[in-house]
């Protein structure tokens, strides 16, 4: 090797000290000369260039629109294929019979032949690149028309005048002038003349598609007939609500009947909430069926629920879009075995080459002589392992993705339906305050990128899902992965699979005798057991952790095409959540039991209701007083009625409100009083010590007693709920009692040392009492004079 390499260098250097005495015109002809024009072979002038005369010749063989197909074929042909940017290649093959073929003119020429001139009347579409070079070629019962035949064009876009561009843009516009007419029509009074407006400019917008000069080129051509059948359904939709408004029909709208079904859901809550009727059943305490049957259930009055629109819109999308890549998906299934057989068949055919220059050199040395079958064995038994590994190979492709679209178009199904099921527990749960997700997880902001967020999470998810499954069966199915791990089968048997079996049955049968459920039966034997499951453990734990990496990864696959879970760690979610679609799902579950809440809802349209009819009645001139009387003893009685069955519903009165805010802030503002003084003065002294104790004391038993007026109020409540005089009211009151007695005898011990505590002298007690209430009007302690009419009191 030191002696090749040596030859080499010193070879080397003189080929470079002859190289630059040639003559500049000689030696840059020199440079553009292939290798092959400087060898002996007869052959080697006609053989395309290698990669490196390719890329030392012409810098921009590597075309980037190309870079895949070059790659491929540079590795299965060993360079010597390798095609350049001018070269042309085979876009578009279409068989023309004859009958699609007319004579435009022809002519004898004087040698006799006939020579026509044709024209082909099928209509012929084909999505052109701008700036591309293009050329056509023509073949007749296998004879194939020169390269110069045809002439090669350019393809250049045809530009488009200002008012062309600007009467696209209007005409485009137009739908989105007919989304802002009917969702502001959703929001104002007159529908009726919303649609109306809205029909106008669609008929007018189909009318003027046919005029449209730059979308038509869109959709392979067939952009002006979508946009008229998609215009054609929305002004149908648009017209049956124009019906429908008008009560041509006679059928009730919806937002009709979605009032009335409030009105009724909130009745009967509210019956509920006053009376001793259950609640609805919450989504978790039912079974899977039931909860599958009641969502498939119309629009009732028992649960007053319905999907948005934005749901129902998006899922729809998604579904299009989820079906146009199973179309796609299958369309490469059946074409991939087409597309990797040219790689096996490139590869054959420079196995075969090199076996008939190998024969010709041979040939030519041996003056006549032929080579030897048996010498060219090796080459042939090559190239039937790499033919039998490729045809593996396209196997393991086909297999894989047959596969993965199968196992993706169920996972992506699935998730959308699973999705309306979530979207109504989640929504169902928090009517009644279960949150099953944090608030600050849920933004109302976010609910605007749902529908666009669920369709791309479809299209992505579908997409991951059938190439990780490509992968692991293209890993399965072929022949020198599958041999691999085969190869492996002991080390994987005795090293992961052994351990991970004997950890488990020794924990089956040996946790039993030395562990209960929350005890240690022998430590000894536990110790032991720590040390050998130490050893073993680490072993079981390899095998372990390679089913947790294939847990997680399979975990991310089916959570990629749904937005109802977050797809990141769990202990990631508890610090922020990254996962944004999850946001926007809940996002929209948030805005939805916010702003779609029948008893909001309907407590919300009666006050507005409310409003109007006492405005109605002061404008009518009843006197203001009387009516706002009369309005407020009705809400009187309703709210004596929910205080008698839920007393619980006192704290969140008005007044309740105020009276524990501003407690909040006296204390607040005492505590900074407070330690102003302890700033002042660091260490209390005697007398300070025992006043704190008093208070402390006079607290506790205040404390103690609210404590027993909420417990009583309580057992009221639950009185109130059983029969009278039935066995189980007489047991709750007398525990009750009993509870409230022993309570009492323990307030009077307590008073009993607050006094011993505050005893010592009438002098200091009513010194103490004097500070205790100025403390109470927030002064400082230093700052009281005790008098003698303090004492004498």
């Amino acid at each position: 090797n030191a002696a090749l390499q040596t030859g080499t260098t010193a070879a080397s250097n003189a080929f470079s000290k002859a190289f630059s005495r040639f003559a500049p015109d000689f030696r840059a002809q020199c440079t553009r000369s292939a290798l092959s024009a400087f060898t002996e072979d007869a052959t080697a002038a006609a053989r395309p260039a290698s990669t490196a005369e390719a890329i030392s010749s012409d810098p921009s063989v590597l075309d980037p629109s190309a870079m895949i197909g070059q790659f491929i074929r540079t590795a299965t042909g060993g360079g010597s294929s390798m095609v350049t940017s001018d070269e042309m290649t085979a876009m578009l093959t279409i068989d023309v019979p004859l009958r699609e073929l007319s004579l435009v003119r022809s002519e004898t020429l004087s040698n006799g032949a006939f020579v026509g001139v044709y024209n082909v009347t099928r209509d012929i579409r084909f999505s052109f690149q701008e700036g591309g070079q293009y050329a056509w070629a023509f073949s007749l019962i296998g004879v194939e028309s020169a390269e110069d035949s045809f002439e090669t064009f350019t393809v250049v876009r045809t530009q488009r005048t200002a008012w062309q561009a600007v009467f696209d843009w209007l005409v485009t516009f137009a739908a989105g002038i007919v989304c802002v007419v009917v969702l502001t029509s959703n929001t104002r009074k007159h529908h009726w003349a919303w649609f109306a407006a809205a029909a106008v400019v669609t008929v007018t917008g189909i009318a003027l598609v046919p005029f449209l000069t730059g979308p038509l080129e869109a959709l392979f051509g067939h952009w002006e007939v979508i946009a008229i059948i998609n215009l054609s359904l929305v002004l149908i939709c648009i017209c049956w609500a124009l019906l429908s408004e008008l009560n041509v029909f006679k059928l009730q709208p919806f937002a009709a009947r979605k009032q009335e079904y409030y009105e009724a859901y909130a009745r009967a809550r509210f019956c509920q909430a006053i009376g001793n009727g259950m609640p609805p059943t919450l989504p978790e305490n039912q079974g899977l069926v039931e909860q599958f049957k009641d969502m498939v259930k119309p629009f009732n009055p028992e649960t007053a629920f319905f999907f948005p629109s934005q749901l129902l819109v998006g899922c729809a999308l998604a579904t299009f879009s989820f079906g146009y890549l199973t179309i796609q998906t299958i369309g490469i299934a059946t074409t991939i075995r087409k597309t990797l057989q040219s790689l096996l068949n490139k590869v054959t055919t420079q196995g075969i080459s090199m076996m008939n220059l190998v024969d010709r050199s041979f040939y030519a040395a041996s003056n006549g002589a032929e080579l030897p079958d048996a010498a060219m064995v090796f080459v042939t038994t090559q190239l039937g392992m790499v033919k039998k590994w490729l045809d593996s190979l396209i196997l393991g492709f086909e297999v894989g993705i047959w596969t993965g679209c199968v196992i993706a178009a169920f996972i992506t199904m699935g998730a959308l339906f699973t999705t309306f099921w979530d979207f109504r527990r989640r929504v169902l749960n928090a009517r009644r305050g279960i949150y099953t997700f944090r608030k600050k997880d849920a933004r109302i902001y976010m609910d605007t990128n749902f529908m666009g967020g669920f369709i791309a999470t479809t299209i992505v998810g579908y997409i991951i899902v059938v190439l990780i499954v490509t992968v692991v069966m293209v890993v399965i199915v072929w022949d020198i992965s599958r041999e691999l791990i085969w190869s492996m089968r002991s080390f994987i048997f005795w090293t992961l699979a052994v351990p991970q079996i004997i950890n488990l049955v020794q924990n089956m049968f040996l946790r039993k005798f030395f562990f209960g459920d929350d005890f240690i039966r022998h430590r000894p034997l536990a110790s032991i057991y720590m040390f050998w499951q130490c050893w073993l453990s680490f072993l079981a734990g390899i095998a372990s952790a390679i089913v947790r990496i294939a847990l997680g990864v399979v975990g991310i696959v089916l959570s990629m095409p749904q937005m109802m879970a977050a797809c990141t760690p769990a202990f990631m979610n508890q610090l922020v959540c990254l996962d944004a679609a999850y946001k926007q799902y809940l996002g929209a579950v948030l805005v939805y039991h916010t702003h779609c809440n029948p008893v909001v809802h309907v407590a919300v349209q009666r006050l507005l209701a409310l409003g109007r009819e006492r405005r109605r009645q002061i404008s009518e001139g009843a006197p203001q007083e009387a009516v706002a009387r009369k309005s407020l003893w009705r809400t009187k009685r309703l709210i004596i009625l929910l205080l008698v069955k839920h007393p619980w519903l006192s704290q969140f009165r008005k007044a309740a409100i105020y009276e524990r805010e501003a407690k909040e802030k006296a204390e607040e503002k005492l505590k900074k009083q407070q330690k102003g003084l302890v700033a002042k003065h660091q260490k209390p002294s005697s007398d300070e010590r025992r006043l704190i104790q008093a208070i402390h004391s006079t607290k506790m038993m205040n404390h103690a007693g609210q404590s027993r007026i909420k417990m009583l109020e309580d057992r009221l409540s639950e009185l109130r709920m059983l029969p009278i005089g039935s066995p189980e009211a007489m047991h709750l009151v007398e525990a009750a009692l009993g509870a409230a007695n022993d309570s009492n005898d323990g307030r009077g011990a307590g008073t009993g040392r607050a006094d011993a505590v505050t005893g010592g002298g009438s002098l200091r007690s009513s010194a103490v009492r004097g500070t205790d209430e100025l403390h109470e009007v927030c002064l400082p302690a230093a700052a009281v004079p005790v008098k003698s009419s303090q004492i004498s009191l």
